[in-house]
């Protein structure tokens, strides 16, 4: 929990990344995204470009398009921590 408050006094918030790629077996074909949810600084997203990096050095599937949904900024205000959990079945 302690780093989630971190990343929101730096500024980050909850990103949601579409990311379309070339299937590597047929590259006429783009695949199904990919969906990522990183926490994130806007506009600039360093976590976005440290992840599109790792994919171009170490996947074979080359990327079509990258969708990204900054969302809201939220404070502490909003969160709620749960104690304890309670699950049937």
């Amino acid at each position: 929990m302690r780093d989630f408050e971190a990343e929101l006094r730096l500024g980050y918030h909850p990103c949601l990344y579409e990311i379309f790629y070339w299937m590597p077996d047929n590259p006429r074909l783009i695949a199904p995204p990919f969906l990522l949810q990183k926490m994130d600084l806007a506009p600039h997203f360093p976590v976005l470009h440290r992840f599109l990096k790792f994919w171009s050095t170490n996947i074979d599937a080359k990327l079509a398009s990258v969708r990204v949904d900054a969302g809201q900024r939220f404070g502490r205000r909003e969160i709620v921590v749960v104690a304890n959990e309670l699950r049937l079945h």
